[in-house]
């Protein structure tokens, strides 16, 4: 593909992308300001770069250097019936997102939570009808992200939606069992991912390589790595493996400097006596 093909095929998609999340914040977020800001931003920052492309009627924003321009250097690239598309797309967008930034809404909106406060010490209880909870989780499932939306905990959610069978309860971590001979025993399942076993040599094997392609890796970025490739390894053992592959620390190791002698004309010659005149007064 040559230079010109990838110009013109990042502009068509940054100018789609962009399209689709201003339509979407257009819909969802009609009255934030944070968000419609931010996409105006965007969107005007999109408009200079397209003037310095190809010509077209929209004029430059604020937001562009006016002393960079280099406008319709790439004019060739797109059809007349294509920049006149796209202006009156993007001169719409703008329209729509100035419309959302100033929609007011008539109401305001339905509580999704209420504080039931029954006058005894504590907490007031949070209740969240489950009909609309079980609504909202089948379009996003992610109790960390309702919480925001219905002003609660996470763990609060789910202990709603467990109490109103919406969600299947996780396996019990310790429960006990007895065995053929009588003897009770007590099982144990854990939820994390198991701990890779991993040999000490098959392990700094996995660091070396590691390392190789990212020198300056440290412990966090290290168990990072590993667990991308799907080992699950702790992080005292990281440290280990990574001193064993690299070698102890600069600061800690081996220092190579020699060491100069001191010498001097005779006792105390260079020392220097710094008084505190600051402190004597003249009577």
């Amino acid at each position: 593909m040559s230079n010109n093909e990838n110009i013109r095929t990042n502009v068509i998609e940054a100018y789609n992308s962009l399209l689709q999340r201003t339509r979407r914040a257009c819909e969802h977020h009609r009255g934030d300001n944070l968000v419609l800001n931010r996409m105006l931003r965007e969107l005007r920052t999109f408009i200079d770069r397209f003037v310095q492309v190809c010509p077209c009627k929209l004029e430059p924003t604020f937001w562009s250097s006016k002393a960079d321009w280099s406008p319709f250097q790439h004019g060739h690239l797109f059809t007349p019936e294509e920049v006149e598309r796209c202006e009156d797309s993007m001169s719409l967008s703008l329209s729509m997102l100035v419309e959302a930034r100033e929609h007011v809404p008539d109401r305001s909106p339905l509580p999704l939570s209420t504080r039931v406060r029954t006058g005894r010490p504590g907490r007031p209880r949070v209740h969240v009808d489950p009909t609309l909870l079980a609504r909202s989780m089948e379009v996003r499932s992610n109790f960390v992200g309702l919480a925001t939306e219905f002003k609660c905990s996470s763990r609060t959610l789910r202990r709603i939606a467990l109490a109103a069978q919406l969600v299947e309860p996780g396996a019990p971590v310790i429960s006990y069992d007895w065995d053929e001979e009588g003897n009770l025993y007590r099982i144990h399942q854990s939820s994390t991912p198991r701990v890779a076993t991993l040999s000490d040599q098959e392990l700094d094997d996995i660091v070396g390589r590691i390392l190789a392609h990212f020198p300056t890796y440290g412990r966090g970025s290290m168990w990072g790595a590993l667990k991308s490739r799907g080992y699950n390894v702790p992080e005292p053992r990281i440290s280990a493996s990574i001193v064993r592959v690299r070698g102890v620390p600069r600061p800690f190791g081996r220092n190579d400097r020699p060491e100069r002698k001191y010498k001097t004309d005779g006792p105390l010659s260079s020392v220097h006596h710094d008084g505190q005149h600051g402190t004597f007064h003249e009577f």
